[in-house]
């Protein structure tokens, strides 16, 4: 079911109810359920653009059987006790003296009653959890989660009761057996939705992987994000500092900690003219000073010999702005980040270290090719720097001859080219000032 086949259902239907000269119940129900059709194919495909990624049937089979074992563990006394009513029985015996007359009768029906208190107990806080929460025991160990399709909250405790009643039928019916057709039916869906998920209106998440939906401060900026359209940069960059021989250095104080938003694009009021496609030389580094440790990077005076010679030249020079004057932001992932005031950690949900401060900026990545803490970037007056944070599939600088250069993780480094690869996301830098 799509977005189009829901609205196309939708429209049929209403165009029947609206035929009709008396109310038709028949109509108005079909109107009803393809609006809800529609409403289920919209919310499947908002969850895609949010960054939402299904779980996998491995995941929930291992929250299933410990969830199992949790309520194993929890009902053993009874359970024990059980066993030994049975294996201690006469059934030479008539009636209830089978059991009446073994040693220590009452003893194990009080444990084998407590027992199974304990379990019921269990099973109604499982219950509980999963339906108020979106989790059980199980899927806390898996990490996963159960949310509501359309509203991407929390399932809703009757749903949750009315799905573990069909499971646990189907356990009696069919030990094993039953349970397992369940679990393996969102092998069978495009999106991971199961029988049961269909049934309780739910679907099973992984948080590990993808957004979670019921962390509202992590889904109202995945909102946020995928309402801006995405930015495109056309224009190559060439290097910011070409000539640089010791690219590492240690960043600087940096200023309060804050949260960007997803895509400021640029500063209000600012035109995008204004933001230059070709970057001038870092300027000549002053001498460093004790307390700041500082790497020197040389620069190339023949970067500063202007494209087209002509007499006005001395006047150019005298109106080149100031290094201090130079701001830059890196674009690209759909998002665009001012990094000249505070270094930007970007990622799919970054977190900064302890008293680290710096800007955290998500982006949206459908292939999960970035890590939720991928890189950080930040800028001096010599020019941009980017440090990857130990992602998984590393940071990637093209330099200015377009050959590529993977990043060491943790260790800050000069940029000698306009482009950083983060995964399969591509990250361009801009710069106001280099135009008078």
């Amino acid at each position: 079911m799509t977005v189009a086949d829901g609205r196309r259902a939708r429209r049929e239907a209403e165009q029947q109810v609206q035929a009709m000269t008396l109310r038709d119940p028949a109509a108005e129900k079909a109107a009803e359920r393809a609006r809800n059709r529609e409403e289920y194919a919209e919310a499947l495909l908002t969850a895609d653009q949010l960054g939402i990624v299904p779980a996998r049937s491995g995941r929930r089979s291992l929250a299933y059987f410990s969830d199992i074992v949790c309520y194993l563990i929890v009902a053993s006394p009874g359970l024990t006790a059980a066993w030994f009513l049975l294996t201690g029985a006469n059934w030479a015996r008539p009636g209830i003296e089978v059991f009446t007359k073994q040693p220590n009768f009452l003893l194990l029906v009080i444990v084998m009653l407590g027992g199974m208190l304990l379990g019921w107990i269990f099973i109604i806080v499982e219950v509980a959890l999963h339906g108020l929460r979106g989790m059980t025991v199980g899927k806390a160990l898996a990490g996963i989660r159960s949310v509501s399709v359309v509203k991407m909250r929390k399932p809703g405790f009757w749903r949750i009761v009315l799905r573990t009643l069909i499971l646990q039928t189907a356990n009696v019916v069919l030990p094993l057996i039953g349970p397992a057709l369940f679990l393996c039916s969102s092998l069978w869906s495009e999106r991971g939705i199961g029988w049961l998920d269909r049934v309780s209106k739910s679907r099973v998440v992984d948080i590990r992987l993808g957004l979670n939906p019921l962390d509202l401060k992590d889904l109202r900026r995945a909102e946020r994000r995928i309402a801006r359209p995405e930015r495109i940069v056309e224009t190559d960059l060439p290097a910011l500092d070409s000539t640089a021989t010791d690219s590492h250095f240690a960043p600087g104080e940096r200023s309060r900690l804050s949260v960007v938003g997803e895509n400021p694009i640029l500063p209000p009021g600012d035109n995008r003219d204004d933001w230059a496609v070709s970057v001038p030389p870092a300027p000549a580094p002053s001498a460093p000073e004790a307390s700041t440790p500082t790497a020197q990077v040389p620069v190339d005076s023949e970067a500063t010999i202007s494209a087209t010679a002509s007499a006005d030249d001395s006047a150019a020079s005298h109106h080149a702005p100031q290094p201090e004057s130079i701001e830059y932001i890196v674009e690209g992932g759909g998002v665009s980040i001012g990094i000249t005031d505070a270094p930007v950690i970007v990622g799919r949900n970054p977190e900064a270290r302890d008293g680290e401060q710096v800007n955290l900026v998500a982006v949206n990545d459908p292939s999960h090719s970035m890590s939720k803490t991928h890189a950080l970037f930040g800028a001096e007056a010599r020019g941009v720097w980017v440090e990857d944070r130990g992602s998984s599939n590393g940071t990637v600088m093209v330099q200015a001859d377009g050959s590529e250069r993977a990043l060491e993780p943790f260790v800050p480094t000069w940029l000698t080219g306009s482009i950083v690869r983060c995964g399969n996301c591509e990250f361009r830098i801009l710069m106001k000032g280099a135009r008078s």
